[in-house]
């Protein structure tokens, strides 16, 4: 039973939040899910970076090996046909498209470059237009130079996080 001496103010006091505190949480809230979402997307990044580098890792070791087995080193698609008008990528996609496949069949073509191929995992290796091409763990297809590299070496690059070449997140074999 209810005091009569009591104030109505008193009877309220320790229930509930204020909407002031509610907000005040939800801010508190909204902030760690920022911070949360942010870690996790550069975690993410960082993963597909690292994997992206182990995959050229692989695929420069078979560049080695074919160098070993014919004494050059594979040679770069220097003749890029126009894009087909069913190619709705940018004309750079098209060049990293036609270098790249010929990569992809110089390397399986000798033995020794194969083998080391074979080390690569299921998802390095992607059909598009009937060829196989090597993509990076951001989804895209990473360019071939023959002599790009530190001292004239093959190069490898992928465009990184951003999907974009000529970027500052570029990934690089020689890791320039």
């Amino acid at each position: 039973m209810r005091d009569p001496l009591m104030k109505k103010n008193d009877i309220h006091q320790g229930r509930g939040f204020t909407l002031i505190e509610m907000i005040i949480v939800v801010m508190i809230i909204a902030i760690l899910v920022t911070i949360v979402v942010g870690v996790s997307k550069l975690v993410t990044g960082r993963a597909a970076s690292d994997k992206t580098r182990m995959y050229m890792q692989t695929i420069m070791l078979a560049i080695d090996a074919y160098r070993e087995s014919t004494g050059s080193y594979p040679a770069e698609e220097t003749n890029i046909p126009e894009k087909p008008d069913d190619w709705h990528w940018a004309s750079r996609d098209w060049s990293a498209f036609c270098r790249n496949k010929k990569l992809y069949q110089q390397l399986i073509a000798v033995p020794a470059a194969k083998k080391r191929l074979s080390a690569l995992p299921n998802d390095a290796v992607r059909n598009i237009y009937g060829e196989n091409v090597f993509i990076d763990a951001f989804e895209m297809m990473m360019e071939y130079f023959i002599n790009k590299g530190i001292g004239e070496t093959p190069l490898l690059v992928s465009a990184g996080a951003d999907r974009t070449f000529g970027t500052e997140d570029d990934i690089r074999s020689d890791n320039r």
